[in-house]
Protein backbone atom coordinates (compact mmCIF):
# COMPACT_ATOMS: atom_id res chain seq x y z
CA UNK A 1 0.00 0.00 0.00
CA UNK A 2 1.34 3.44 -0.96
CA UNK A 3 1.10 6.31 1.50
CA UNK A 4 1.35 10.04 0.82
CA UNK A 5 3.32 11.95 3.42
CA UNK A 6 3.38 15.76 3.47
CA UNK A 7 6.45 17.38 4.95
CA UNK A 8 7.67 20.91 5.35
CA UNK A 9 8.07 23.35 2.46
CA UNK A 10 5.28 21.60 0.60
CA UNK A 11 7.44 18.58 -0.32
CA UNK A 12 5.42 15.44 -1.07
CA UNK A 13 7.01 12.05 -0.53
CA UNK A 14 5.63 8.69 -1.61
CA UNK A 15 6.35 5.67 0.53
CA UNK A 16 5.63 2.02 -0.10
CA UNK A 17 4.11 -0.45 2.29
CA UNK A 18 7.55 -1.14 3.66
CA UNK A 19 8.04 2.53 4.36
CA UNK A 20 10.81 2.92 1.77
CA UNK A 21 10.81 6.18 -0.15
CA UNK A 22 9.68 5.99 -3.80
CA UNK A 23 10.06 9.61 -4.89
CA UNK A 24 12.21 11.53 -2.51
CA UNK A 25 13.85 14.79 -1.71
CA UNK A 26 17.06 16.38 -2.89
CA UNK A 27 20.25 14.89 -1.54
CA UNK A 28 23.97 15.35 -1.81
CA UNK A 29 26.76 16.87 0.16
CA UNK A 30 26.05 16.12 3.80
CA UNK A 31 22.51 14.88 3.02
CA UNK A 32 22.50 11.13 2.49
CA UNK A 33 20.81 9.85 -0.65
CA UNK A 34 17.99 7.32 -0.44
CA UNK A 35 15.99 5.49 -3.09
CA UNK A 36 14.05 7.93 -5.27
CA UNK A 37 16.10 10.99 -4.26
CA UNK A 38 17.32 13.66 -6.65
CA UNK A 39 20.98 14.62 -6.57
CA UNK A 40 21.94 18.17 -7.47
CA UNK A 41 25.47 18.36 -6.14
CA UNK A 42 28.20 15.82 -5.45
CA UNK A 43 27.65 12.59 -3.60
CA UNK A 44 29.65 9.45 -2.83
CA UNK A 45 27.98 6.20 -1.87
CA UNK A 46 29.54 4.53 1.15
CA UNK A 47 27.28 1.46 1.04
CA UNK A 48 24.91 -0.36 -1.29
CA UNK A 49 21.56 1.31 -1.94
CA UNK A 50 18.24 -0.60 -2.06
CA UNK A 51 16.38 -2.71 -2.84
CA UNK A 52 14.34 0.25 -4.07
CA UNK A 53 10.61 -0.22 -4.66
CA UNK A 54 10.79 1.76 -7.89
CA UNK A 55 13.56 4.19 -8.93
CA UNK A 56 17.07 4.47 -7.62
CA UNK A 57 18.64 7.94 -7.93
CA UNK A 58 18.03 10.87 -10.26
CA UNK A 59 20.71 13.42 -11.21
CA UNK A 60 20.03 17.02 -12.22
CA UNK A 61 22.20 19.81 -13.62
CA UNK A 62 25.90 19.00 -13.19
CA UNK A 63 25.47 16.46 -10.40
CA UNK A 64 28.24 13.94 -9.74
CA UNK A 65 27.60 10.49 -8.27
CA UNK A 66 30.51 8.25 -7.33
CA UNK A 67 29.41 4.83 -6.11
CA UNK A 68 32.91 3.49 -5.44
CA UNK A 69 31.77 0.07 -6.69
CA UNK A 70 28.61 -0.11 -4.55
CA UNK A 71 25.37 -1.51 -5.99
CA UNK A 72 22.03 0.22 -6.54
CA UNK A 73 19.38 -2.52 -6.51
CA UNK A 74 15.84 -2.32 -7.85
CA UNK A 75 12.64 -4.26 -7.30
CA UNK A 76 13.53 -7.01 -9.80
CA UNK A 77 11.53 -5.57 -12.67
CA UNK A 78 7.84 -6.45 -12.70
CA UNK A 79 6.52 -9.21 -14.93
CA UNK A 80 3.72 -6.83 -15.94
CA UNK A 81 4.34 -5.43 -19.44
CA UNK A 82 5.64 -1.86 -19.51
CA UNK A 83 2.70 0.33 -20.40
CA UNK A 84 0.64 -1.32 -17.74
CA UNK A 85 2.99 -0.11 -15.02
CA UNK A 86 5.50 2.70 -14.60
CA UNK A 87 8.95 1.46 -15.57
CA UNK A 88 11.68 1.66 -12.98
CA UNK A 89 15.09 3.27 -13.53
CA UNK A 90 18.24 2.59 -11.57
CA UNK A 91 20.13 5.84 -12.17
CA UNK A 92 18.72 8.63 -14.34
CA UNK A 93 20.69 11.57 -15.72
CA UNK A 94 17.68 13.82 -16.22
CA UNK A 95 18.53 16.86 -18.32
CA UNK A 96 22.01 16.99 -16.87
CA UNK A 97 24.70 19.24 -18.35
CA UNK A 98 28.09 17.93 -17.32
CA UNK A 99 26.73 15.29 -14.96
CA UNK A 100 28.89 12.29 -14.00
CA UNK A 101 28.07 8.76 -12.82
CA UNK A 102 31.13 6.77 -11.85
CA UNK A 103 31.81 3.31 -10.46
CA UNK A 104 28.18 2.23 -9.95
CA UNK A 105 26.65 -1.24 -10.21
CA UNK A 106 22.97 -1.26 -11.14
CA UNK A 107 20.62 -4.26 -11.19
CA UNK A 108 16.98 -5.24 -10.87
CA UNK A 109 15.35 -2.29 -12.70
CA UNK A 110 13.46 -2.09 -16.00
CA UNK A 111 16.29 0.17 -17.22
CA UNK A 112 19.68 0.22 -15.55
CA UNK A 113 21.05 3.68 -16.41
CA UNK A 114 19.03 6.25 -18.37
CA UNK A 115 20.35 9.42 -19.98
CA UNK A 116 17.30 11.56 -20.80
CA UNK A 117 17.90 14.93 -22.49
CA UNK A 118 21.40 14.82 -21.05
CA UNK A 119 24.21 16.93 -22.49
CA UNK A 120 27.99 16.60 -22.12
CA UNK A 121 27.63 14.06 -19.32
CA UNK A 122 29.61 10.91 -18.50
CA UNK A 123 28.92 7.37 -17.37
CA UNK A 124 32.28 5.83 -16.50
CA UNK A 125 33.35 2.49 -15.08
CA UNK A 126 29.84 1.27 -14.29
CA UNK A 127 28.27 -2.18 -14.48
CA UNK A 128 24.65 -2.98 -15.25
CA UNK A 129 23.34 -6.52 -15.09
CA UNK A 130 20.05 -8.38 -15.03
CA UNK A 131 17.89 -5.36 -15.86
CA UNK A 132 14.60 -5.52 -17.77
CA UNK A 133 11.44 -7.59 -17.93
CA UNK A 134 12.53 -11.08 -18.88
CA UNK A 135 9.03 -12.34 -19.66
CA UNK A 136 8.21 -9.56 -22.10
CA UNK A 137 11.89 -9.06 -23.07
CA UNK A 138 11.76 -5.29 -22.57
CA UNK A 139 14.45 -3.18 -20.93
CA UNK A 140 18.03 -2.03 -21.51
CA UNK A 141 21.24 -1.90 -19.53
CA UNK A 142 22.11 1.68 -20.59
CA UNK A 143 19.67 3.83 -22.56
CA UNK A 144 20.45 7.18 -24.24
CA UNK A 145 17.24 9.04 -25.10
CA UNK A 146 17.33 12.45 -26.87
CA UNK A 147 20.77 13.01 -25.39
CA UNK A 148 23.75 14.64 -27.10
CA UNK A 149 27.51 14.70 -26.75
CA UNK A 150 27.73 12.31 -23.82
CA UNK A 151 30.36 9.65 -23.08
CA UNK A 152 29.84 6.09 -21.89
CA UNK A 153 33.23 4.60 -21.13
CA UNK A 154 34.71 1.42 -19.65
CA UNK A 155 31.34 0.00 -18.62
CA UNK A 156 30.17 -3.63 -18.49
CA UNK A 157 26.59 -4.20 -19.62
CA UNK A 158 25.37 -7.79 -19.39
CA UNK A 159 22.36 -10.02 -19.16
CA UNK A 160 19.71 -7.41 -20.01
CA UNK A 161 16.23 -8.60 -21.01
CA UNK A 162 16.40 -6.82 -24.38
CA UNK A 163 19.35 -4.65 -25.42
CA UNK A 164 22.67 -3.89 -23.84
CA UNK A 165 23.41 -0.26 -24.80
CA UNK A 166 20.70 1.54 -26.77
CA UNK A 167 21.33 4.89 -28.50
CA UNK A 168 17.83 6.12 -29.30
CA UNK A 169 16.10 8.61 -31.55
CA UNK A 170 17.70 12.06 -31.50
CA UNK A 171 20.72 10.98 -29.47
CA UNK A 172 23.50 12.46 -31.58
CA UNK A 173 27.20 13.02 -31.12
CA UNK A 174 27.71 10.54 -28.27
CA UNK A 175 30.82 8.44 -27.68
CA UNK A 176 30.94 4.83 -26.51
CA UNK A 177 34.48 3.74 -25.78
CA UNK A 178 35.97 0.66 -24.20
CA UNK A 179 32.66 -0.93 -23.12
CA UNK A 180 31.72 -4.61 -22.97
CA UNK A 181 28.15 -5.55 -23.82
CA UNK A 182 27.61 -9.27 -23.49
CA UNK A 183 24.87 -11.85 -23.16
CA UNK A 184 21.95 -9.47 -23.64
CA UNK A 185 18.59 -10.77 -24.80
CA UNK A 186 18.56 -9.29 -28.31
CA UNK A 187 21.17 -6.73 -29.44
CA UNK A 188 24.34 -5.92 -27.55
CA UNK A 189 24.57 -2.46 -29.17
CA UNK A 190 21.72 -0.68 -30.97
CA UNK A 191 21.71 2.70 -32.76
CA UNK A 192 18.26 3.91 -33.82
CA UNK A 193 17.66 7.09 -35.86
CA UNK A 194 20.76 8.77 -34.46
CA UNK A 195 23.72 10.54 -36.07
CA UNK A 196 27.37 11.35 -35.48
CA UNK A 197 27.92 8.84 -32.70
CA UNK A 198 31.28 7.13 -32.26
CA UNK A 199 31.76 3.57 -31.07
CA UNK A 200 35.40 2.81 -30.41
CA UNK A 201 37.17 -0.20 -28.89
CA UNK A 202 33.97 -1.80 -27.59
CA UNK A 203 33.28 -5.54 -27.39
CA UNK A 204 30.00 -7.31 -28.06
CA UNK A 205 29.53 -11.04 -27.69
CA UNK A 206 27.27 -13.82 -26.53
CA UNK A 207 23.50 -14.46 -26.66
CA UNK A 208 21.27 -12.07 -28.62
CA UNK A 209 20.55 -11.77 -32.32
CA UNK A 210 23.09 -9.09 -33.31
CA UNK A 211 26.22 -7.68 -31.73
CA UNK A 212 25.44 -4.32 -33.37
CA UNK A 213 22.17 -3.27 -34.99
CA UNK A 214 21.91 0.07 -36.79
CA UNK A 215 18.56 1.24 -38.13
CA UNK A 216 18.02 4.60 -39.89
CA UNK A 217 21.36 5.69 -38.43
CA UNK A 218 23.68 8.00 -40.37
CA UNK A 219 27.17 9.51 -40.19
CA UNK A 220 28.28 7.35 -37.30
CA UNK A 221 31.84 6.11 -36.87
CA UNK A 222 32.34 2.51 -35.76
CA UNK A 223 36.04 1.84 -35.23
CA UNK A 224 38.29 -0.82 -33.69
CA UNK A 225 35.43 -2.76 -32.14
CA UNK A 226 35.15 -6.52 -31.71
CA UNK A 227 31.77 -8.02 -32.62
CA UNK A 228 32.44 -11.65 -31.88
CA UNK A 229 29.49 -14.01 -31.97
CA UNK A 230 26.64 -12.45 -33.93
CA UNK A 231 26.33 -10.42 -37.13
CA UNK A 232 26.37 -6.65 -37.49
CA UNK A 233 23.17 -5.52 -39.22
CA UNK A 234 22.81 -2.15 -40.98
CA UNK A 235 19.19 -1.54 -41.94
CA UNK A 236 16.88 1.05 -43.49
CA UNK A 237 17.95 4.63 -44.17
CA UNK A 238 21.43 4.11 -42.79
CA UNK A 239 23.81 6.30 -44.78
CA UNK A 240 27.36 7.64 -44.71
CA UNK A 241 28.49 5.49 -41.80
CA UNK A 242 32.17 4.56 -41.50
CA UNK A 243 33.28 1.17 -40.20
CA UNK A 244 37.05 1.16 -39.65
CA UNK A 245 39.33 -1.65 -38.44
CA UNK A 246 36.63 -3.71 -36.76
CA UNK A 247 36.45 -7.46 -36.20
CA UNK A 248 33.18 -8.90 -37.50
CA UNK A 249 33.07 -12.44 -36.16
CA UNK A 250 29.77 -13.45 -37.75
CA UNK A 251 29.43 -11.33 -40.86
CA UNK A 252 28.14 -7.93 -41.94
CA UNK A 253 24.72 -7.37 -43.50
CA UNK A 254 23.21 -4.31 -45.26
CA UNK A 255 19.47 -4.67 -45.80
CA UNK A 256 16.36 -2.72 -46.78
CA UNK A 257 13.53 -1.89 -44.38
CA UNK A 258 9.78 -1.75 -44.96
CA UNK A 259 7.36 -3.63 -47.15
CA UNK A 260 8.22 -1.50 -50.19
CA UNK A 261 11.93 -1.97 -49.41
CA UNK A 262 12.51 1.64 -50.41
CA UNK A 263 14.50 2.51 -47.29
CA UNK A 264 17.94 1.11 -47.97
CA UNK A 265 21.51 1.54 -46.67
CA UNK A 266 23.77 3.47 -49.02
CA UNK A 267 27.10 5.30 -49.10
CA UNK A 268 28.46 3.34 -46.14
CA UNK A 269 32.19 2.52 -46.10
CA UNK A 270 33.91 -0.43 -44.46
CA UNK A 271 37.69 -0.09 -44.23
CA UNK A 272 40.25 -2.51 -42.85
CA UNK A 273 39.75 -5.07 -40.14
CA UNK A 274 38.53 -8.62 -40.53
CA UNK A 275 35.23 -10.24 -41.47
CA UNK A 276 34.44 -13.85 -40.72
CA UNK A 277 31.25 -15.59 -41.73
CA UNK A 278 30.96 -19.27 -42.42
CA UNK A 279 27.58 -18.70 -44.07
CA UNK A 280 27.81 -15.10 -45.39
CA UNK A 281 30.63 -12.77 -44.53
CA UNK A 282 29.16 -9.79 -46.46
CA UNK A 283 25.58 -9.49 -47.69
CA UNK A 284 23.71 -6.72 -49.53
CA UNK A 285 19.91 -6.85 -49.76
CA UNK A 286 18.58 -4.01 -51.95
CA UNK A 287 21.40 -1.84 -50.57
CA UNK A 288 23.49 0.15 -53.05
CA UNK A 289 26.59 2.33 -53.40
CA UNK A 290 28.28 0.89 -50.34
CA UNK A 291 31.98 0.07 -50.29
CA UNK A 292 34.02 -2.62 -48.53
CA UNK A 293 37.74 -1.92 -48.80
CA UNK A 294 40.95 -3.50 -47.61
CA UNK A 295 39.21 -6.03 -45.37
CA UNK A 296 40.61 -9.49 -44.64
CA UNK A 297 38.00 -12.18 -45.31
CA UNK A 298 38.46 -15.08 -42.90
CA UNK A 299 36.63 -18.38 -43.47
CA UNK A 300 34.22 -16.54 -45.71
CA UNK A 301 31.40 -18.77 -46.91
CA UNK A 302 30.13 -16.35 -49.52
CA UNK A 303 29.57 -12.75 -50.56
CA UNK A 304 25.91 -12.26 -51.46
CA UNK A 305 23.87 -9.50 -53.12
CA UNK A 306 20.18 -9.50 -54.00
CA UNK A 307 17.96 -6.77 -55.41
CA UNK A 308 14.82 -6.38 -57.46
CA UNK A 309 16.29 -3.20 -58.99
CA UNK A 310 19.60 -2.60 -60.77
CA UNK A 311 22.00 -1.69 -57.94
CA UNK A 312 25.74 -1.92 -57.38
CA UNK A 313 28.15 -2.12 -54.45
CA UNK A 314 31.95 -2.03 -54.48
CA UNK A 315 34.60 -4.43 -53.15
CA UNK A 316 38.03 -2.77 -53.17
CA UNK A 317 41.34 -4.56 -52.71
CA UNK A 318 39.89 -7.81 -51.34
CA UNK A 319 41.41 -11.25 -51.77
CA UNK A 320 38.46 -13.11 -53.29
CA UNK A 321 40.30 -16.12 -54.68
CA UNK A 322 38.43 -18.67 -52.54
CA UNK A 323 35.19 -16.76 -52.06
CA UNK A 324 31.90 -17.85 -53.59
CA UNK A 325 29.61 -15.16 -55.03
CA UNK A 326 25.85 -15.48 -54.72
CA UNK A 327 23.99 -12.80 -56.70
CA UNK A 328 20.36 -12.53 -57.72
CA UNK A 329 18.12 -10.08 -59.58
CA UNK A 330 19.62 -6.75 -60.58
CA UNK A 331 22.40 -6.77 -57.98
CA UNK A 332 25.98 -6.34 -59.17
CA UNK A 333 29.32 -6.10 -57.43
CA UNK A 334 32.24 -4.11 -58.80
CA UNK A 335 35.69 -5.44 -57.97
CA UNK A 336 38.30 -2.68 -57.81
CA UNK A 337 42.02 -2.42 -57.11
CA UNK A 338 43.58 0.47 -55.16
CA UNK A 339 46.25 2.32 -57.17
CA UNK A 340 48.52 5.17 -56.17
CA UNK A 341 49.01 7.48 -59.15
CA UNK A 342 51.95 9.91 -59.14
CA UNK A 343 52.24 12.80 -61.59
CA UNK A 344 55.74 14.19 -62.13
CA UNK A 345 57.55 16.47 -64.51
CA UNK A 346 60.36 15.27 -66.76
CA UNK A 347 62.74 16.60 -64.08
CA UNK A 348 61.03 14.45 -61.42
CA UNK A 349 59.16 17.26 -59.66
CA UNK A 350 55.65 16.47 -58.34
CA UNK A 351 52.69 17.97 -60.17
CA UNK A 352 49.91 18.93 -57.77
CA UNK A 353 46.32 19.42 -58.84
CA UNK A 354 46.58 17.02 -61.77
CA UNK A 355 43.23 15.60 -62.86
CA UNK A 356 42.73 11.86 -63.21
CA UNK A 357 40.13 10.05 -65.27
CA UNK A 358 39.66 6.31 -65.67
CA UNK A 359 37.61 4.66 -68.41
CA UNK A 360 36.97 0.90 -68.32
CA UNK A 361 36.21 -1.32 -71.31
CA UNK A 362 32.46 -0.94 -70.78
CA UNK A 363 32.87 2.78 -71.50
CA UNK A 364 32.08 3.86 -67.97
CA UNK A 365 34.17 6.79 -66.71
CA UNK A 366 35.44 7.24 -63.16
CA UNK A 367 36.96 10.48 -61.90
CA UNK A 368 39.77 10.16 -59.39
CA UNK A 369 40.81 12.77 -56.83
CA UNK A 370 43.31 15.48 -57.87
CA UNK A 371 46.94 14.92 -56.97
CA UNK A 372 48.13 16.39 -53.68
CA UNK A 373 51.18 18.53 -52.92
CA UNK A 374 53.36 15.45 -53.37
CA UNK A 375 51.89 14.84 -56.80
CA UNK A 376 50.08 11.70 -55.63
CA UNK A 377 46.45 10.57 -55.62
CA UNK A 378 44.87 7.39 -54.40
CA UNK A 379 42.51 5.91 -56.99
CA UNK A 380 40.48 2.74 -57.32
CA UNK A 381 40.61 0.98 -60.68
CA UNK A 382 37.70 -1.24 -61.73
CA UNK A 383 38.83 -4.72 -62.75
CA UNK A 384 35.66 -6.87 -62.87
CA UNK A 385 31.90 -6.73 -62.53
CA UNK A 386 30.01 -9.65 -60.96
CA UNK A 387 26.31 -10.25 -61.57
CA UNK A 388 23.90 -13.15 -61.75
CA UNK A 389 25.09 -13.55 -65.36
CA UNK A 390 28.69 -14.15 -64.31
CA UNK A 391 32.06 -12.39 -64.17
CA UNK A 392 32.83 -9.59 -66.65
CA UNK A 393 36.39 -8.17 -66.99
CA UNK A 394 36.65 -4.36 -67.06
CA UNK A 395 40.32 -4.10 -68.02
CA UNK A 396 42.29 -2.71 -69.73
CA UNK A 397 41.39 0.65 -68.17
CA UNK A 398 42.43 3.85 -69.90
CA UNK A 399 44.15 6.25 -67.50
CA UNK A 400 44.23 9.94 -68.50
CA UNK A 401 46.20 12.50 -66.48
CA UNK A 402 45.90 16.20 -67.29
CA UNK A 403 47.31 19.30 -65.65
CA UNK A 404 47.40 22.96 -66.58
CA UNK A 405 50.48 23.76 -68.62
CA UNK A 406 51.21 20.13 -69.50
CA UNK A 407 50.31 17.84 -72.34
CA UNK A 408 47.61 15.28 -71.53
CA UNK A 409 49.08 11.82 -70.91
CA UNK A 410 47.28 8.51 -71.40
CA UNK A 411 48.11 4.91 -70.64
CA UNK A 412 46.46 1.51 -70.31
CA UNK A 413 46.22 -0.37 -67.01
CA UNK A 414 46.00 -4.13 -67.43
CA UNK A 415 45.13 -6.93 -65.03
CA UNK A 416 46.77 -7.50 -62.60
CA UNK A 417 46.84 -3.78 -61.84
CA UNK A 418 50.08 -2.57 -60.25
CA UNK A 419 49.65 -0.78 -56.91
CA UNK A 420 51.77 2.21 -58.04
CA UNK A 421 51.76 4.09 -61.34
CA UNK A 422 54.03 7.05 -62.11
CA UNK A 423 53.11 9.34 -65.00
CA UNK A 424 55.53 11.91 -66.39
CA UNK A 425 53.90 15.04 -67.77
CA UNK A 426 55.78 17.13 -70.33
CA UNK A 427 55.15 20.67 -71.39
CA UNK A 428 53.72 20.89 -74.92
CA UNK A 429 55.93 22.09 -77.82
CA UNK A 430 55.72 25.85 -78.42
CA UNK A 431 53.34 26.80 -81.25
CA UNK A 432 54.85 27.59 -84.67
CA UNK A 433 55.28 31.26 -85.55
CA UNK A 434 52.68 32.62 -88.00
CA UNK A 435 53.86 32.76 -91.60
CA UNK A 436 54.90 36.27 -92.72
CA UNK A 437 55.34 35.48 -96.39
CA UNK A 438 53.32 33.76 -99.06
CA UNK A 439 54.19 30.21 -100.19
CA UNK A 440 55.29 31.67 -103.53
CA UNK A 441 58.03 33.87 -102.07
CA UNK A 442 58.84 31.94 -98.87
CA UNK A 443 61.92 30.23 -100.36
CA UNK A 444 62.54 32.49 -103.36
CA UNK A 445 66.09 32.82 -104.65
CA UNK A 446 67.01 36.53 -104.67
CA UNK A 447 68.33 36.14 -108.20
CA UNK A 448 64.95 34.99 -109.48
CA UNK A 449 63.11 37.81 -111.27
CA UNK A 450 59.89 39.01 -109.67
CA UNK A 451 56.75 38.74 -111.79
CA UNK A 452 55.50 42.21 -112.70
CA UNK A 453 51.89 42.68 -113.85
CA UNK A 454 51.56 44.63 -117.12
CA UNK A 455 48.73 46.73 -118.54
CA UNK A 456 47.71 46.40 -122.19
CA UNK A 457 47.15 49.50 -124.27
CA UNK A 458 43.41 49.29 -123.59
CA UNK A 459 44.03 49.37 -119.83
CA UNK A 460 43.27 45.68 -119.25
CA UNK A 461 45.59 43.81 -116.88
CA UNK A 462 47.86 41.64 -119.01
CA UNK A 463 48.86 38.07 -117.93
CA UNK A 464 51.67 38.12 -115.40
CA UNK A 465 55.09 37.33 -116.81
CA UNK A 466 58.55 37.64 -115.42
CA UNK A 467 61.08 39.98 -116.89
CA UNK A 468 63.21 36.98 -117.92
CA UNK A 469 60.42 35.66 -120.14
CA UNK A 470 59.54 38.87 -122.03
CA UNK A 471 59.92 38.45 -125.72
CA UNK A 472 58.35 36.82 -128.68
CA UNK A 473 58.37 33.19 -127.31
CA UNK A 474 54.70 32.09 -127.44
CA UNK A 475 55.28 29.58 -124.63
CA UNK A 476 56.78 32.12 -122.28
CA UNK A 477 53.42 32.74 -120.57
CA UNK A 478 53.24 29.02 -119.55
CA UNK A 479 56.54 29.01 -117.68
CA UNK A 480 55.10 30.38 -114.40
CA UNK A 481 52.84 27.31 -114.14
CA UNK A 482 55.90 25.23 -113.40
CA UNK A 483 56.63 27.54 -110.46
CA UNK A 484 52.97 27.32 -109.34
CA UNK A 485 53.11 23.53 -109.28
CA UNK A 486 56.16 23.67 -107.05
CA UNK A 487 54.47 26.21 -104.81
CA UNK A 488 51.39 23.98 -104.40
CA UNK A 489 53.54 21.04 -103.39
CA UNK A 490 55.46 23.26 -101.02
CA UNK A 491 52.21 24.51 -99.44
CA UNK A 492 50.93 20.95 -98.97
CA UNK A 493 54.13 19.99 -97.20
CA UNK A 494 53.79 23.05 -94.96
CA UNK A 495 50.20 22.11 -94.04
CA UNK A 496 51.29 18.57 -93.28
CA UNK A 497 53.91 19.94 -90.93
CA UNK A 498 51.25 21.97 -89.02
CA UNK A 499 49.07 18.92 -88.29
CA UNK A 500 49.36 16.85 -85.08
CA UNK A 501 51.98 14.12 -85.48
CA UNK A 502 49.44 11.35 -84.78
CA UNK A 503 47.00 12.51 -87.45
CA UNK A 504 45.11 9.50 -88.77
CA UNK A 505 45.81 7.41 -85.65
CA UNK A 506 42.18 7.55 -84.51
CA UNK A 507 41.66 4.22 -86.28
CA UNK A 508 44.56 2.79 -84.29
CA UNK A 509 43.84 3.65 -80.63
CA UNK A 510 46.76 1.62 -79.34
CA UNK A 511 49.21 3.59 -81.55
CA UNK A 512 47.49 6.83 -80.51
CA UNK A 513 47.92 6.04 -76.80
CA UNK A 514 51.54 5.04 -77.27
CA UNK A 515 52.23 8.19 -79.20
CA UNK A 516 51.03 10.34 -76.28
CA UNK A 517 52.57 8.43 -73.37
CA UNK A 518 55.75 10.07 -72.25
CA UNK A 519 56.77 7.79 -69.40
CA UNK A 520 54.83 5.23 -67.34
CA UNK A 521 56.47 3.33 -64.48
CA UNK A 522 54.50 0.40 -63.07
CA UNK A 523 55.35 -0.76 -59.60
CA UNK A 524 57.27 1.09 -56.89
CA UNK A 525 59.96 3.52 -57.89
CA UNK A 526 63.50 2.42 -57.30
Amino acid sequence: MTKRVCVGLGLLLLTGASGRVLLGAECGGTVACQCGDTLDGHYELTADLGPCERDGLRLHKAAVLDCHGHTVTGPDASDTPIGEHQPSYGITLDGTHGGVVRGCKVTGFDYGILLSDARDSQVVGCETFHNGNFKTRVGYGIHLSRSQNNTVQDCVVRDSADEGIHIGNGSDGNTLIGNQSTGNGRENFYILSAERNRLSRNRGKGAGSADLYMKHASRNVIEENGFTDHPVVVRGNATDNLFADNIFGAGLRFEAYGEDRAQVPMHNVVQGGRIRGEQSCVEFVEAHDNQVEGVTLDHCGRVAARSLMAVSNDLVGLDLADVRFDLAGGATLRLLAPVRVEARTAAGQPVSGARIELRDVSGESHTGPPTDDKGAARCVVPTHRVSAAGLMPLTPVELTVTAEGYASTQSLLNEPVAPDVTVTLETPAPPAHPHTSSPRTRNRDPSTPISVPQLDDDGVLAPSRSEAYRGSDPDADQAPEEDLEGQVLEGAEALQGDEEPDHGAEDRPQERLQARVRQITLGPEE
